[in-house]
């Protein structure tokens, strides 16, 4: 009976304080600490940014939203606006890796240039603007599938033409690929006046579907393996 009563003692103890951190978290010096910890992960490839969260909430069954996530670079300015942010614990189980989850967001505001300043050094020579809707689902530490769909807004924007190269030489080879190459290479900035990227992952591919309308009418429907992203670093513009 004594290590019974232990054993519910420290089942409350427990209980307790995992009921004072959830109080703690929804407080505004709770979120500004877990504003804090995002910040942190993202210093290596975006040094000097940092991360606001607004309205940090848990709910029961298991889940956290965030009314509105802001990114911005050292300057003060936005990379990134994000809004309904929900994340969600689909299956449980005690196991290690056997929690399963969803989360999704809508992107309000991608700031490209901003985005170039702070992750990509200046050598995506891109710029414009984009918002949407992205959707993750994974299991334990995993990411295993994720789902974009944004577009641009007006008036369009630029992207470095040798990214897109990258892009299109995973195409099948043929007529219509070596022409969008040459007409790709003749210049070193893609001016887009509309633009849509959707991506879905299927298997261990991502099936990638960009348009572009601008310089050219760029239309690119590719599947990559998950590992085939590496290719861009080749081009030294994602370090």
């Amino acid at each position: 009976m004594r290590i019974l009563r232990l054993v519910l003692a420290l089942f409350l103890a427990a209980s307790l304080a995992a009921a004072g951190a959830i109080l703690w978290v929804q407080r505004p010096q709770g979120t500004r600490a877990v504003s804090r910890w995002l910040t942190s992960r993202l210093q290596e490839p975006a040094p000097g940014t940092r991360v606001d969260l607004e309205k940090l909430k848990l709910h029961w069954p298991p889940a956290l939203t965030v009314e509105r996530a802001v990114w911005k670079e050292a300057g003060g300015g936005t990379l990134l606006t994000l809004t309904a942010v929900r994340a969600e614990i689909t299956r449980f189980r005690f196991l290690p890796g056997r929690i399963s989850w969803k989360a999704r967001m809508q992107v309000r505001k991608l700031d490209l240039a901003a985005m170039d300043r702070a992750v990509g050094r200046g050598a995506w020579k891109s710029s414009g603007f984009l918002n949407g809707e992205v959707r993750f689902f994974g299991q334990g530490g995993r990411l295993q599938e994720m789902e974009l769909d944004l577009q641009s807004e007006e008036p369009g924007g630029n992207l470095n033409s040798e990214i897109l190269e990258r892009l299109a030489e995973m195409m099948p080879a043929g007529d219509a690929r070596g022409m969008l190459l040459r007409a790709l290479g003749a210049k070193a900035t893609f001016h887009f006046d509309t633009g849509l990227l959707e991506m879905r992952t299927e298997g261990e591919e991502y099936l990638l579907n960009l348009l572009l309308n601008g310089d050219h009418l760029l239309d690119l429907k590719i599947r990559v393996p998950k590992n085939g992203l590496a290719l861009l670093k080749e081009t030294k513009l994602w370090k």
